[in-house]
This record gives structure tokens, C-alpha cells and sequence, in this order.
């Protein structure tokens, strides 16, 4: 992970400020780095949060299992508890904790996320290529690296490559994240210039 200094700090800033349970979204294009920078997120700020815990929210219908196993993980149901109970005492925990993040990776619908949201004065995180969430969480568009870097997150992979080389990968792959790791990665397993 290199560079997003500016949207990490807005991001933690946003949550930080607010009272209640606050949401984000983070939305943009499909490899323009909205999961990494929730990991990287999550990272940085784990030690304030008790509770940190990831969902794969592209297919609703397999949140309730994720939200269960939360529970189950906390020690609020037995591992053998039924799914609606499991999160129903989650749900209970997170309204009466502060000290948790939730990250709702992928989401494709406002609509269909909307059940899932944990209430409470914790932390909610959305990866979505969706930028409709005006209405359940504070919009940040994750966009294209900026060049400088673009050329950085090559160089990580490949440090020998010159910051013209960088320049000219980053610009053939329109500065998108998830290009250039992969580009990089296949430069330097094959070796090729």
C-alpha cells in the first residue's frame, strides 16, 4: 500500500468527529484500491477499535452467516446457535459498545445493504463501485492514483525499474491500482523490462 495519506486522514477525521454510529462509503471504479484502502484503514487504526471485523457484503443472502459468526467469535452465542439469535446478540452488542469497526466489503445495493447496517455509536465501512449511499452513510470517491504514486507502488515491486519506466507503465495503465500491482508482480516474476 503506498500514497492515500490525505484520504486516510479525511476518513479517520470523518469518523472520529461524529457521535453516533457513523457510515462511510467508499465508491469508485472496479481496481481503483476502495478494499485496500479500507485495509489499510483498518490497519493503521486497529488498536483503537475492540472489535474489527470484516464482510464480504456482495451477496446479502451470506451476510447473516458472516454477522453469526461475529457473534459466535465474542463469545454472544454458542457456535451452534440459530443464525437470527447469533444476530440478534450482535446486534444488541454493537448498540451498547463504541469501540468496533465493521467493514461491508463490496456492496452493490444501498437498498439490500440497508438491513445489514449495525447500529450503535461504532464504525461502519462500505467498499462499493455504487455511488448512490447518500442516504445510509457520507459518500468518499476513491479515484486513480495520482503519478508520483503510481510510480511508487511499481517501485515497491520492482525497484529497479526506473522512474521513467514507472512513469510509462503507470501511464499505459491509467494509474489504476490494481493494474499496476499485477503489472508489476508479472514484471518481476518473469523478469521482463
Amino acid at each position: 500500500f503506498v500514497g492515500r495519506d490525505a484520504t486516510l486522514g479525511q476518513l479517520r477525521e470523518r469518523l472520529r468527529s461524529a457521535g453516533t454510529a457513523v457510515v462511510q462509503a467508499l465508491h469508485g471504479l472496479g481496481g481503483v484500491g476502495k478494499t485496500q484502502l479500507a485495509i489499510e484503514y483498518a490497519y493503521r487504526y486497529g488498536s483503537d477499535y475492540d472489535v474489527v471485523w470484516w464482510v464480504n457484503a456482495e451477496k446479502t443472502s451470506l451476510i447473516s452467516e458472516q454477522h453469526a459468526a461475529l457473534a459466535t467469535e465474542l463469545g454472544l452465542t454458542p457456535p451452534r446457535a440459530d443464525t437470527a439469535s447469533a444476530v440478534g446478540a450482535l446486534r444488541a452488542y454493537l448498540r451498547s459498545r463504541s469501540r468496533w469497526l465493521v467493514v461491508l466489503d463490496n456492496a452493490e445495493s444501498p437498498d439490500d445493504l440497508r438491513p445489514w447496517l449495525p447500529d450503535g455509536p461504532g464504525h461502519t465501512l462500505i467498499t462499493s463501485r455504487n455511488p448512490s449511499w447518500g442516504e445510509l452513510a457520507a459518500r468518499v470517491e476513491v479515484d486513480v492514483l495520482p503519478r508520483p504514486e503510481s510510480v511508487e507502488l511499481i517501485h515497491v515491486t520492482r525497484a529497479d525499474a526506473s522512474d521513467a519506466e514507472a512513469g510509462r507503465l503507470a501511464d499505459a495503465l491509467g494509474d489504476l491500482p490494481l493494474a499496476l500491482a499485477q503489472a508489476a508482480r508479472f514484471l518481476a516474476e518473469t523478469g521482463m523490462p
